[in-house]
């Protein structure tokens, strides 16, 4: 089969879906690159199934079956992960942010350089799964999760207090190197029962590194009732995913360029004073040096309503950022001397948007250009313009400014 055929079978529902997966248990579907933005996936057997660099952003994968499918490299910000299993998985260098794992099996999962930021993980059993240095852990949020499958509820009494889980994981990971396993690091200090907190936590298997953390469970403790809530709330916060959250869904299989900036909701503008005000009237909020922006994150807002909040080095936009036009126009991606240079995604005023690559604040390199009706046109771009075709990714000059002196 087919891309076109397995995404054909798919929109046929999970009955039609699910029979064939089990009339056929030798093929492994092969839907890297697909395009499944919002898609309603919910009780899937999705098992084995190649899903690199897939796009699932936004979708219903509530008690889906991904047991060692291969998402390296998704696009699944957003996505309903609920009660899914996902034992085996490989969720390397996959962009998970804000997805709800509530009551997910990670069990010998791998997120190694997943982006996790924000995600939802009450209910979660994270036996065995690993994580790495690059782990993005950041806001990650749960009541409680489970140090194996039979449900051994961790913390023991009480739930985890906002952020506790996020700086737990990520202070294993940043040990180099390992010499124990996560949970031996947890269990000791908070189970009381003497027999629990004092058993030897399992080894970590063979392929775990020194840079990689696996959460394993120590001896296992009495059962524990308790309600698997489902956290639907899937709020697309970060702004990457807002800029691509209102794309009409389609059934073509895209290869969509790689997304290098994660940027955060755009905070509102403070009621404070700005750290420094340009003679022309231009503010900026942030650490200010001695006459330009220090390194690190601000916010530059213009007199003419246009808004950077992003990364500054040496005085100007380097890194990644979001800039905001007053005419409703929004970039999201890299700067280099306060330029768009890099990967990002361009949004026009009629939701029109741009995924790609750009130079000196043009679409510049390969790029997708998705129109508010779901149309795509994929290619290489030259100075705004599609090479094979008559279509320009800007409609109207860009008048970008520059940092103020």
């Amino acid at each position: 089969m087919t891309d076109n055929d397995y995404l054909s079978l798919i929109d046929q529902g999970v009955e039609a879906w699910n029979r064939w997966r089990e009339e056929h248990p030798e093929i492994k579907p092969d839907l890297s690159r697909a395009y499944l933005f919002e898609a309603e996936l919910s009780g899937f057997n999705f098992s084995d199934v190649n899903f690199s660099r897939v796009c699932l952003i936004g979708a219903n994968l509530k008690r889906a079956n991904l047991s060692s499918a291969d998402l390296n490299g998704a696009y699944a910000g957003g996505a309903n992960l609920s009660e899914a299993n996902l034992k085996g998985a490989n969720l390397s260098s996959a962009n998970l942010s804000e997805a709800n794992f509530t009551g997910a099996d990670l069990t010998a999962a791998k997120a190694e350089a997943t982006d996790l930021t924000a995600a939802q993980m009450t209910g979660a059993c994270l036996e065995n799964w690993q994580i790495s240095k690059a782990t993005k852990l950041h806001r990650i949020e749960a009541q409680y999760v489970y140090l194996n499958r039979q449900q051994r509820h961790f913390p023991s009494e009480g739930n985890f207090k906002p952020g506790e889980l996020a700086a737990l994981l990520q202070a294993e990971s940043d040990r180099s190197p390992l010499q124990k396993p996560v949970a031996s690091a947890w269990v000791s200090p908070q189970v009381p029962d003497s027999a629990e907190s004092n058993a030897a936590p399992v080894a970590s298997p063979p392929e775990a590194t020194t840079e990689t953390a696996v959460l394993q469970s120590a001896a296992p403790g009495r059962s524990r009732s308790v309600p698997w809530e489902i956290l639907v709330g899937v709020g697309v916060g970060l702004a990457v995913i807002a800029a691509i959250a209102s794309f009409p869904r389609t059934r073509t299989v895209t290869e969509l360029p790689p997304l290098v900036c994660n940027e955060p909701p755009l905070p509102p503008i403070s009621d404070s004073p700005p750290a420094h005000e340009y003679a022309d009237g231009t503010r900026f909020y942030g650490t200010f040096g001695e006459s330009a922006p220090a390194d690190g994150r601000g916010t530059m807002v213009y007199p003419n309503g246009d808004r950077y909040d992003g990364e500054f080095r040496d005085g100007r936009r380097n890194g990644c950022g979001t800039f905001t036009f007053a005419n409703r126009r929004i970039y999201v991606g890299q700067f280099r001397d306060d330029q768009f240079q890099g990967q990002g995604i361009w949004t026009l005023e009629n939701g029109d948007r741009y995924i790609g690559e750009f130079q000196d604040n043009k679409c510049n390199g390969q790029g997708t250009f998705i129109s508010v009706d779901g149309s795509q046109r994929t290619g290489i771009w030259e100075n705004g313009d599609l090479t094979s075709d008559n279509l320009s990714c800007d409609r109207s000059p860009l008048r970008l400014p520059g940092s103020p002196e």
